[in-house]
């Protein structure tokens, strides 16, 4: 960023964002269910703390009601439980793409975009009048756009012994955590995309000046093989010119949590999520034993 902005042909001044994630509620979580296990239990209450701290510091990332905490030490008596499920998927990278052509005094302007299939769709198009411009330049420039997956579920209820217990609650909104961290890129990613873009058009209209001067006393032959090998550099630097889109493919969307205490002993497990009044999915975990000690923790997945 430092170097465009010294460029001298650098049009405007690239500013840097702020990262205002720093605090991983779900991190914070896990490392304090991690710590209360081993005993640990005033690096559980910091992670608590840093918890608490993350829906003020950063309430553009948890604009939801804060779940109920986890204990930061085990109970004598009772087996804490803890359940954590991931569902949906989240956002993936889509290429927008906008081509300039010139005609006669004419520059057509359009503008191309993937939906989450990535199937090419027309986004718009139009046109403006440019004295003198000269006809047969071509420009292609494409970028990344978040695109947003999100859940089918709206809601995640634990049955023990098949009986409904208590509803998940959420943690992490993890669609808005990778639109953060994707803004916080996109003015370098921008800035270096236009460079790269003009860099390889001006090289290859340079060599399409070069190669019309030397056909054009071939007659119509050599204007006719000349403006196919124009053609065919126009088609080379676009199939070089695509936006980064690598990204995971398997991040779900939200992520659910819920602890409870039970008496210590054996039940049967499962996991139930819900569209409305749909039932989408039942993960049945079958026998589980939950001790006083330890980890008792419950781990589901649905990533749609």
């Amino acid at each position: 960023m430092d170097q465009y902005n010294a460029d001298a042909d650098a049009e405007g001044t690239l500013e840097y964002q702020e990262n205002r994630f720093h605090n991983d509620v779900l991190a914070r979580y896990l490392s304090l269910l991690l710590y209360r296990a081993e005993g640990a239990f005033d690096d559980a209450a910091i992670d608590l703390a840093a918890i608490h701290e993350a829906w003020i510091s950063q309430s553009h990332l948890y604009g939801f009601d804060k779940p109920n905490m986890p204990e930061t030490a085990l109970q004598e008596d009772k087996a804490l439980v803890n359940v954590l499920a991931f569902s949906g998927l989240g956002p993936t990278k889509t290429a927008d793409t906008l081509y300039l052509d010139s005609g006669f005094d004419m520059v057509f302007i359009t503008m191309t975009g993937q939906n989450e299939d990535y199937v090419r769709e027309l986004l718009g198009f139009t046109f403006l009048f440019v004295p003198g411009i000269r006809a047969g330049m071509h420009f292609k420039v494409q970028f990344p756009r978040l695109t947003d997956r999100g859940s089918d579920v709206d809601r995640i209820i634990l049955k023990l012994d098949d009986l409904p217990v208590a509803d998940l609650e959420l943690v992490e909104d993890v669609d808005a955590i990778a639109r953060e961290s994707f803004l916080l890129k996109q003015p370098l990613t921008v800035g270096k995309t236009i460079i790269r873009a003009m860099l390889k058009t001006i090289a290859k209209e340079a060599g399409k000046d070069a190669m019309y001067d030397s056909m054009s006393d071939e007659g119509a032959g050599g204007f006719f093989v000349a403006l196919l090998a124009g053609i065919a550099a126009d088609v080379v630097v676009d199939a070089t010119e695509n936006a980064d889109l690598r990204m995971s493919q398997f991040f779900p969307s939200d992520v659910r949590v819920l602890e409870l205490m039970v008496d210590p002993g054996i039940y049967r497990v499962s996991v139930e999520y819900w569209n409305g009044k749909s039932l989408l999915e039942v993960d049945d975990h079958g026998i589980r034993e939950f001790s006083t000690d330890g980890l008792n923790l419950v781990e589901s997945h649905l990533l749609r």
